[in-house]
């Protein structure tokens, strides 16, 4: 009998110190609403179609080292088109190391909750890492953002461009 009033009272010692306060809750929802608008661009920069964009750059990668073995003056168009290659070389040696920025800020999203939840912070070490979570999801949130709509709009003038380039390439061809 003892046993087990002493059972649970350990119990129910260990459920009242389980249970969040105000001030928990609130930075747990903070921090679940930072996972979600993380969730958000997230899927933004994932539905860039990176076939087309490495297909591109491949492309342009083909057809600059063509031009400058035909050893032809650079117009406008070309110069454009070797800026294009610049940005597409930029997302493509960056891509791996966005996913892995966007894994980790989840990872550490879902850490600080544990870590909440469990106890393990107090309510100024809670503050001092939401507030630093949020500034670094908030930067990469930016940063993808301004390089999904970039290389989206950067695709798009691809397909404009690159037919310019690609008469260029046959005139010079068949001369």
């Amino acid at each position: 009998m003892r046993f087990s009033l002493f059972s649970s009272l350990i119990v129910l010692i260990l459920l009242a110190s389980c249970t969040l306060n105000e001030k928990e809750q609130v930075y747990i929802e903070k921090i679940e609403n930072l996972q979600r608008a993380l969730d958000s661009a997230s899927k933004e920069y994932y539905a860039i179609d990176t076939i087309q964009l490495f297909k591109s750059y491949d492309l342009i990668n083909m057809n600059l080292s063509r031009l400058t073995n035909m050893d032809t003056m650079i117009s406008d168009s070309i110069k454009m088109y070797a800026f294009m290659q610049k940005t597409f070389k930029k997302f493509v040696h960056e891509n791996p190391i966005f996913i892995d920025e966007i894994n980790y800020a989840n990872n550490q999203l879902r850490t600080l909750i544990k870590d909440i939840r469990r106890g393990r912070i107090t309510g100024v070490e809670m503050e001092n890492y939401y507030f630093e979570e949020m500034e670094a999801v908030g930067a990469l949130i930016s940063k993808m953002q301004y390089n999904a709509q970039n290389i989206e709009h950067q695709l798009l003038a691809f397909e404009q461009l690159n037919k310019k380039v690609e008469r260029i390439i046959n005139t010079i061809d068949n001369n």
